[in-house]
């Protein structure tokens, strides 16, 4: 621990290798800059393992020689810094996830172009293929695409507007981050200045504990600067990739907002003329009476003929 203390502005980044490798995150390595010395720098670091704090809590609860008071300050202070580990484990994979981000939304980006080039330019002939299929569809059929229809309209536009959001959010955050960074590096600063007062104490269990919570708590602030340098260096590719998604959305909408009229009116139309043929149809029936009686006509005959004026009115109702 006496190296560890001595020289922590110099291990900050190679204390980040030792949680990679003893916490099972071995990219970390692969992702961060390593200054030189990283090898004495893991051979002093041995107290920052999950594994050996537990040993410390572990050894801690079973001595019977420390006061109860400063057994529990103790132990406080060594599951804060598990916690600290814990966390800066997490944001080491939250950077990991931005560093992939710069390689892979580029070609996400172009993905969502090339479909935005797609849907915009068949857009015409979609429009035209629905007008053409639907003309030959029944109203219960029609209908269930209408509202299937709705329903992804308004789908859409949710997406829509929370792409929006997290687009106008995205502006704002390389300014947010680097005041954020800011932040951590003073808190670091702090840190330092916490450890050189607690490495004066007596070497109590106590003292022990307050170093290694200290020392843990380091790490995880390090980490957390790594992670909002890699947030914002990702940042351009991801709002690229946002922007293409927003693009992609929007054409969806206005090529559905131009769909669904179409439906509404088929289906209005199939409406209308099942209506006409069931009054028409009752108008007929009433009629027979009568017309049996102005033309002399067998009831056959009459029905013969209602038959051909209600199967022609059935044709003009069609169109």
């Amino acid at each position: 621990m006496k190296s560890l203390r001595a020289n922590w502005p110099r291990l900050g980044l190679a204390i980040l290798s030792v949680l990679g490798v003893l916490l099972g995150a071995s990219a970390i390595a692969q992702t961060l800059p390593q200054p030189a010395g990283d090898a004495a720098a893991i051979a002093a670091a041995p107290d920052l393992t999950e594994s050996r704090i537990k040993a410390k809590i572990d050894e801690l609860e079973a001595r019977k020689d420390i006061p109860q008071a400063q057994r529990e300050q103790a132990l406080t202070l060594y599951k804060k810094a598990l916690s600290e580990l814990e966390s800066a484990k997490t944001s080491q994979a939250a950077a990991e996830k931005f560093q992939a981000a710069i390689a892979e939304a580029p070609r996400k980006t172009e993905e969502l172009k090339q479909e935005l080039a797609n849907v915009v330019g068949s857009s015409e002939q979609t429009i035209d293929n629905l007008a053409s299929s639907v003309a030959e569809l029944p109203a219960a059929e029609v209908e269930q695409r209408l509202t299937s229809a709705r329903g992804d309209l308004a789908k859409l536009k949710t997406e829509l507007s929370q792409l929006d959001v997290r687009l106008k959010e995205s502006e704002s955050r390389p300014s947010t981050a680097r005041a954020e960074q800011t932040e951590e590096k003073l808190k670091l600063d702090n840190l330092a200045e916490a450890s050189a007062i607690a490495e004066k104490g007596n070497g109590s269990p106590v003292t022990d504990a307050r170093l290694t919570s200290i020392s843990a708590e380091r790490l995880a602030r390090t980490a957390k600067v790594n992670l909002l340098e890699h947030e914002i260096i990702s940042l351009p590719a991801r709002q690229a990739l946002i922007t293409a998604s927003r693009d992609l959305v929007a054409a969806k909408l206005d090529l559905l907002s131009k769909q669904i009229p179409i439906l509404e009116d088929r289906l209005n139309r199939l409406r209308r003329r099942d209506a006409a043929q069931r009054q028409a149809q009752a108008d007929a029936l009433a009629q027979i009476p009568g017309l049996m009686l102005q033309s002399g006509a067998s009831p056959s005959e009459v029905a013969a003929k209602i038959v051909l004026d209600y199967a022609e009115h059935g044709r003009q109702l069609a169109r």
